[in-house]
């Protein structure tokens, strides 16, 4: 026994522990547009929202990718995952996730809600889920966003101009937002505020329109007809106000993009709608996700893996997005 103990021992090495973040996409910060300020919480009941304001600690809203049919039954199963992600995101062993109840629009149309909520998190697990905009793996893929209503960046997209230059298109949409006609409605919607108030919301105005940038959108139609479009997208943060938000958007969308150059712009707002980020400035085939080096979530073509069985793949045409950032 004692010659046996002077040998030299095998020694088995143990496996170490795998980091649970591995299988997420690390550093996601690409933004997802929405046209409306309702648009995260499209089709929940206000009973939902009520109850969700009342739970405990801080909160988050989860967005998940895909355009699955969904019914209760499904939501309740991508709680779940959603559920399972940020527990072994946070390691917290106290948050909670609440699935939607539907609205009476959504009722009438058909319409499941996609947004979940979760809660009675502490700050520091907070933090942690808002350093990605998304968490993608082959389980469940989501957004995360605040619970706050925001402004949107994005306001609208203009097609049929004669131009593949997003800086020229930029530039003649500003100088025509600095016209007589935007001018005239600026001081139209400020003259009942006192006159510090007044000056403060022009420059808030102004600022806003400054931050104006133009991204080109190529899409092929049939017949691989090209059709160019450009996206238009101010800084929503600078509006502080959903009200007047919503004033200027419908303004500026309303004007009649038009000089001897560029021909007549058609103006649409939300023209897109992403079936897989829920990304309102641009189609399927063009969502920027998939290319992201080391994308673990679902491809342009299918879904969350739990729940794609009986759904249909559809084709989607080659697509090309110019100057995304």
């Amino acid at each position: 026994m004692d010659a046996t103990n002077l040998r030299p021992q095998k020694r088995f090495k143990r496996p170490l522990p795998q980091d649970p973040l591995e299988k997420y996409t690390k550093g996601i910060m690409t933004p997802i547009h929405d046209a409306f300020l309702e648009a995260t919480y499209e089709f929940v009941s206000p009973q939902t929202v009520t109850e969700w304001t009342d739970l405990e600690g801080e909160k988050l809203l989860a967005i998940p990718f895909g355009n699955d049919r969904r019914s209760p039954t499904a939501n309740e199963e991508i709680s779940n995952l959603i559920f399972d992600a940020v527990s072994e995101i946070t390691s917290s062993s106290k948050l909670g996730v609440s699935a939607p109840l539907l609205n009476d629009e959504g009722i009438l149309r058909k319409k499941m809600p996609i947004t979940f909520l979760i809660y009675k998190m502490s700050e520091v697990h907070h933090q942690i889920l808002l350093q990605q905009t998304v968490w993608a793996s082959s389980s469940i893929t989501f957004r995360i966003t605040t619970t706050p209503i925001n402004c949107p960046s994005y306001l609208f997209t203009i097609s049929n101009l004669r131009s593949k230059d997003p800086d020229q298109v930029r530039n003649d949409i500003h100088h025509m937002w600095n016209d007589e006609t935007t001018a005239a409605f600026i001081q139209e919607n400020t003259q009942t505020l006192s006159e510090e108030e007044r000056v403060n919301t022009i420059q808030m105005i102004i600022a806003f329109m400054d931050s104006i940038q133009v991204y080109k959108m190529d899409k092929l139609l049939k017949g691989g007809v090209p059709k160019t479009m450009f996206n238009i997208y101010t800084n929503g943060n600078i509006i502080d106000d959903t009200k007047s938000w919503k004033k200027i958007r419908e303004h500026l969308a309303e004007r009649r993009y038009r000089n001897n150059h560029l021909g007549t712009g058609v103006t649409e707002i939300a023209p897109h709608h992403c079936g897989l980020c829920h990304g309102a400035d641009h189609p399927q085939g063009l969502c920027p996700f998939p290319s992201i080096e080391g994308w673990k979530g679902p491809k342009r073509k299918s879904f969350h893996r739990e729940l794609k069985k009986g759904t249909t793949n559809r084709n989607v045409n080659k697509l090309s997005l110019d100057g995304w950032d």
